[in-house]
């Protein structure tokens, strides 16, 4: 009977040492290719586009409870006057203007705010 507690009979053959010879042979032995692990893949190359910007400069603001109105210079010079909510060109397409302060305006571009100061372009 095997197994439940009765203990297996040795092998009549001596347990084998590893010589210097036996080293050799293993050391000339052609082993299956890496015997590492190769290094991680780098990470994906994701380009980064730049930050929107808006074709506009701001000239003045006129802020109101619930909106106002802001003054801009165009790419061509001409003067714009748009509201809260309106929407001027930006580099990736069109940015709404949400909100209009003494000093600044800001603008959403995608998922970009996007700022712009009285006297800075």
């Amino acid at each position: 009977m095997s197994g439940h507690g009765t203990p297996k009979a040795a092998s009549s053959e001596p347990a084998k040492e590893t010589t210097g010879a036996t080293a050799q042979t293993l050391a000339r032995r052609q082993f299956q290719r890496p015997l590492f692990d190769p290094p991680p893949p780098p990470p994906p190359v994701v380009e980064k586009k730049p930050p929107p910007t808006v074709s506009v400069k701001l000239l003045a603001t006129m802020p109101e409870p619930g909106g106002g109105q802001a003054m801009f210079a165009d790419s061509q010079g001409a003067i714009v006057i748009k509201s809260l909510g309106e929407d001027v060109a930006a580099s990736s397409g069109r940015a709404q203007l949400t909100e209009i302060a003494n000093d600044h305006v800001l603008f959403r571009c995608e998922e970009t705010v996007i700022t712009l100061k009285l006297g800075k372009e």
